[in-house]
């Protein structure tokens, strides 16, 4: 019996141990709130055009695999007018990011486009550019040069008539590649202009009256490339 005793004492110490490491609690995963900041940006040099992000978008967080813990993805529909006072807890980990606009209207008044990055480590504050790609390009009017009091409009080739948006001191609108309609709108004299024009996706197609030749226009293209880009704050 003395020989079995210490046995049984060890067992018993390897035993409750054992139950003492089951029971305690797992460490919390860190969590994050995360806020949306997207922006988009164009090589300058030959355009100072701006582009219009607006509409809504679809925001997607995958996370990769983990050792310490399973993430789970979030998926978010985000007003992008709203988007700087968007935010969402996620826990810490390494991401694949996409944020793609939902619009599939013919022409529209912000760019549409998909965007993905992967392999983002959200633990800290920093901006994470997208690699960006569109379909749309975008016809622009300076309000100098044409009657400010009336909006110009595009009537595509199925006749539906869109409006013109305004900012920056531009009348502008997007539309999709291969798009083909009319343009039309007015000198502050009242003399209107149509133009027919066909769109390729990634090109901006800047319209000048000419002076002193009414009806004639000059269209100058400037073709474009882009990057989407979130600031992601961690608060």
């Amino acid at each position: 019996m003395k020989k079995i005793i210490p046995i049984c004492i060890i067992l018993f110490i390897l035993f409750t141990g054992c139950r003492k490491e089951q029971s305690a609690s797992p460490t919390p995963p860190q969590l994050i709130g995360v806020s949306l900041r997207p922006n988009v940006y164009v090589p300058p040099p030959n355009s100072s055009w701006q582009h219009i992000l607006g509409g809504l978008a679809a925001l997607r967080l995958t996370p990769q695999n983990s050792d310490t813990v399973t993430l789970s993805s979030i998926s978010a529909i985000v007003n992008l007018k709203n988007a700087t006072s968007y935010k969402q807890q996620v826990i810490a980990g390494t991401y694949n990011i996409t944020l793609n606009t939902q619009s599939t209207a013919v022409a529209d008044t912000f760019i549409r486009f998909t965007s993905r990055v992967n392999g983002v480590a959200i633990n800290k504050d920093e901006t994470v550019d997208l690699a960006a790609t569109t379909t749309d390009a975008v016809i622009t009017i300076s309000t100098k040069l044409i009657d400010s009091t009336v909006t110009p409009t595009f009537k595509s080739g199925n006749q539906t008539t869109y409006n013109f948006g305004k900012v920056n001191g531009y009348y502008f609108l997007y539309a999709k590649d291969a798009t083909s309609g009319t343009i039309a709108f007015s000198l502050s004299n009242g003399y209107q202009y149509m133009k027919d024009l066909t769109l390729r996706a990634m090109n901006q197609y800047d319209l000048i009256p000419l002076p002193n030749s009414y009806g004639n226009l000059s269209i100058t293209s400037h073709a474009f490339n882009f990057t989407a880009s979130t600031k992601t704050r961690i608060n």
